[in-house]
């Protein structure tokens, strides 16, 4: 039996979740939001497991820019000690903020947050200055 050309074969959430996981885990954030968009576009949702599998690599991606901002932060104040309040290294949280709000709003998602998947929400919220949502 052969596909009509007008068709479009269909695709499994898995592989969807794979993909947008692996894009993650390149940081290329772009393509996961276009694989997702196309798998919603299929009527397609993710999974329990694929969810908690994104949440992990959004953590991943809050902790590695906060210290990347703390880097920045931290050569600014050696540039000028007067960019600090109390000689506090003080970072402009950005890229860790949305990654760990990302998180935060998929962990809504998930029907039974396991203490393994709340504690890398915490440290990635407390690492983006998210105090009160950790």
């Amino acid at each position: 039996e052969s596909i009509p050309k007008n068709s479009t074969p269909v695709i499994e959430e898995e592989i969807y979740s794979t993909a947008i996981t692996a894009c993650l885990r390149h940081d290329e954030l772009g393509m996961a939001d276009q694989i997702l968009l196309s798998m919603k576009k299929n009527g397609l949702t993710l999974n329990q497991r694929s969810l908690k599998g994104i949440i992990s690599e959004y953590c991943r991606m809050a902790m590695s820019s906060s210290k990347e901002e703390f880097k920045i932060a931290r050569a600014a104040k050696r540039l000028d000690s007067g960019v600090s309040l109390y000689g506090i290294v003080e970072p402009c949280y950005i890229t860790s903020r949305a990654r760990a709000k990302a998180a935060l709003a998929m962990l809504k998602a998930v029907e039974v947050p396991s203490p393994g998947l709340l504690s890398p929400v915490a440290k990635a919220c407390c690492a983006a200055g998210l105090w009160q949502e950790a």
